[in-house]
């Protein structure tokens, strides 16, 4: 009987622990927040020599993306310079491609108002430029 009793009791213990006890709750780690992505800010697309119309950047770092076919990827070339619109006279980054390409580049310039000064080899070039902002 005391056997009977004392397994009653114990089992009566273990259902009001496990009852009244939740269980344990996972830490949990807050997700820092990181960038947003990127913001696209203009787009240039053409098969001509071309400055194009200015444009904004409210941040100290972007990206310009960019891509560039032709008839003879042998023969292609595009230089693109980036310049500050209030600094017309000197261009703050030089980005001289070669062969039908496409990547992206960092402009570590900024904020301010640009503008974009491309020069191709030959009409036979095309190009695409994107410009954005990591916000």
């Amino acid at each position: 009987m005391r056997t009977r009793a004392a397994a009653a009791l114990a089992a009566a213990l273990m259902c009001a622990c496990g009852a009244s006890t939740p269980p344990p709750a996972a830490p949990t780690t807050p997700t820092p927040a990181g960038p947003k992505g990127p913001v696209s800010i203009a787009t240039f697309t053409g098969n001509s020599d071309a400055i194009t119309s200015p444009f904004r950047i409210d941040v100290a770092k972007w990206n310009l993306q960019y891509t560039t076919t032709a008839q003879d990827c042998r023969t292609a070339s595009v230089l693109i310079l980036v310049i500050d619109d209030a600094h017309p006279g000197a261009f703050v980054r030089n980005l001289p491609l070669n062969g039908c390409t496409s990547g992206t580049a960092p402009i570590p310039f900024g904020p301010s108002g640009f503008y974009l000064k491309i020069t191709l080899s030959d009409p036979s070039v095309s190009y695409a430029i994107s410009v954005s902002e990591v916000r």
